[in-house]
């Protein structure tokens, strides 16, 4: 058996957020089962921060090819014509002093409300016209063509795409026409049904729900990071249960654990919460934890939050919360730390944060709920009833609900702060599956059963 893959996305290495570390670890951990890895990805990153260390830590057999991209904006196109470097890494300096973010297509809540009217007209001409069917369309003709050269010249079987973006869609239905590679199509959201994960121009969904059908009509096998996307796609497009598709957990790089870090931790009690604090989410849980803080025990016990992502982001949506329920002794917001350290954090922290409210996104398994898991953490959590969240929370024996009225959920909160670790019932077993060598292992399962 030709044990060799293509794996395609722009997320990737030295990237530092979310959407990189599936594809990442898929990458990083394949080699061990005999696999030869190739990877296509942007040659530029526009938007995120960076860790060289991610790449130092791949296998030398991982070969990256990076494909040309420019940003469909006026950013990309002066840079493309050798204008000064406006990428976030760049400018962040400068955007954290001003408390000024970088806008993506997700930030459009974040937005000033007061613009010019050429900045109105080209906002409008970018979500309308210019961003079809993402941000990455340009990306797509020059990894097609470096994509199928590459499986013909080293005779690769397997080809495995990321999305989003929708244009990893194209770019794998594309690949499979111009080669004979099996196409392994990944999802980590069902992104047409998410009301902020889809453009509401109908001309642009209409493409986007286009290009999520090559997947469902070509792919040889759909993957998806959580069970309830494969429900979700199973009634959008009326497929029936011998529909190739797998739910696979994203994992805990546990080998991360054992280096040594280089980073002084809180010697206080805290609750961790990581990744962007997003708009939606709104104020439940800084109510109930300043309230909780009103119990002497409580507060005598030192208690704080720790915030722990992209500052430009974080520190904005939150800064209201903070000054609305007069937390600023009891609030920490750090900016984007490397992986191993991150994880220092959560296992150091009293618990874990997971509160996007009780309505919002019931099909999601967070991707920070899967390393809270892994590290066996008690997670305080705001959630909806039902929800993937919830049951997976339910199943590790680790959430601790701040369900029902603020009573009931001070009590919670007061109760848990106040407890010994000792009082969670942890169900190890179950959350050894949010490994990344249970990860791998499992799409090694997938993919040897199509070669």
């Amino acid at each position: 058996m030709n044990r060799s893959i293509l794996i395609i996305t722009p997320f990737f290495a030295p990237q530092t957020h979310a959407a990189v570390f599936r594809a990442y670890k898929l990458a990083k951990y394949l080699p061990q089962y005999g696999w030869k890895v190739h990877v296509v990805t942007t040659d530029i990153n526009y938007l995120y921060n960076e860790d060289m260390g991610l790449l130092e830590a791949l296998p030398e057999s991982v070969e990256i090819h990076r494909t040309h991209y420019i940003e469909p904006s006026i950013r990309g196109v002066r840079m493309e014509l050798g204008g000064k470097d406006r990428t976030f890494k760049a400018v962040k300096a400068n955007i954290l002093a001003s408390n000024d973010a970088v806008m993506t297509q997700s930030d459009e809540d974040d937005q000033p409300k007061s613009q010019s009217i050429a900045q109105r007209i080209y906002a409008y001409l970018l979500k309308n016209w210019i961003v079809s069917p993402d941000a990455h369309w340009t990306w797509e003709r020059p990894t097609v063509k470096k994509a199928s050269e590459l499986i013909k010249e080293h005779n690769i079987p397997l080809v495995f795409t990321s999305a989003d973006p929708f244009t990893s869609h194209r770019i794998g239905y594309q690949v499979k026409k111009n080669t004979n590679a099996k196409w392994v199509s990944d999802l980590r959201d069902p992104h047409t049904h998410s009301y902020w994960m889809h453009s509401h121009n109908s001309r642009i969904y209409e493409r986007q729900r286009q290009a999520e059908n090559l997947t469902i009509t070509n792919a040889d096998a759909i993957t998806t990071a959580g069970e309830s996307i494969a429900l979700i796609l199973t009634e959008t497009y009326g497929l029936d249960n011998n529909h190739p598709m797998y739910f696979i957990p994203t994992g805990l790089d546990e080998k991360l654990l054992t280096q040594e870090v280089d980073v002084t931790l809180p010697t206080y009690p805290y609750l961790v919460f990581v990744g962007e604090f997003l708009a939606g989410y709104g104020d439940k849980f800084f109510r109930v934890f300043a309230q909780s803080l009103q119990i002497s025990q409580v507060k005598e016990t030192g208690i704080k939050l720790i915030f722990i992502g992209r500052k430009d982001v974080n520190l904005p949506r939150l800064t209201p919360y903070i000054q609305k329920h007069n937390l600023q002794d009891y609030v920490e917001i750090l900016d984007h730390v490397p992986q191993e350290t991150l994880y220092a954090y959560i296992q150091q922290a009293k618990g874990t944060l997971l509160v996007p409210g009780q309505r919002a996104g019931w099909w999601r398994l967070y991707a920070k709920l899967i390393d809270y898991i892994a590290l066996r953490k008690p997670i305080v959590a705001i959630v909806p009833e039902p929800s993937e969240a919830r049951t997976h929370l339910n199943k590790s024996g680790l959430g601790v609900f701040l369900d029902g009225n603020d009573e009931i959920a001070v009590k919670a909160l007061s109760d848990f702060i106040l407890s010994h670790e000792t009082s969670i019932n942890i169900n190890s077993d179950y959350c050894d599956q949010f490994l990344a060598q249970s990860q791998v292992k499992a799409f090694v399962d997938v993919f040897e059963g199509l070669l």
